[in-house]
């Protein structure tokens, strides 16, 4: 846009564009997710986009979903266990839940990896269980049951409702 249009101005202010070159990145929902003011390179621009896996879980968070992430290469131990086991709570759980599988081994989801303290060489299944305000909610290394993922969700649920304590009050009896 050029900035030195009068046209522009209400953008302009409502973005606080006053320079040259300035870039921004807009989500869907009409945040800015980042902004370049100066320096601007093709690594700092490409650093802006998310990976396909962060793709889906954004969408995903803004239908207000929590997110079942298992991370784990084909050829991870319990790899397969886990997605059967991810899959058929998530069939269960269907309109409250995302499942996006992330694959290490794939270099778009670097940047993902590093936030989840990834190693790519690690060698067995990892999954995470995201809260709809994208915290991590559970971890599991390793084989998954059924029974620990739903008790995950559950804790999430009630995170979000104010309960998960004991005895009176917020968390108590009231609460189940």
């Amino acid at each position: 846009m050029d900035i030195n249009k009068k046209e522009n101005s209400k953008i302009r202010q409502e973005f606080r564009i006053y320079s040259t070159p300035t870039l921004l990145v807009i989500a869907p929902n009409g945040v800015v997710v980042r902004e370049f003011r100066e320096n601007l390179t093709i690594e700092s621009v490409e650093s802006a986009f998310v990976s396909p896996a962060m793709a889906q879980i954004l969408r995903g968070l803004q239908d207000r979903r929590v997110i079942f992430l298992p991370v784990a290469a084909p050829d991870w131990k319990n790899a397969s266990s886990v997605k059967k086991t991810v899959s058929g709570v998530g069939e269960i759980l269907r309109t409250s839940v995302r499942i996006v599988h992330v694959d290490p081994t794939d270099r778009e989801e670097k940047g993902l990896l590093k936030i989840l303290k990834v190693d790519k060489d690690e060698n067995e299944s990892l999954t995470y269980v995201l809260s709809q305000s994208a915290q991590i909610g559970s971890r599991f290394r390793g084989p998954l049951s059924r029974k620990y993922l739903f008790l995950a969700f559950q804790k999430v649920l009630a995170a979000r409702s104010g309960c998960g304590g004991a005895g009176s009050g917020p968390g108590g009896a009231t609460c189940k």
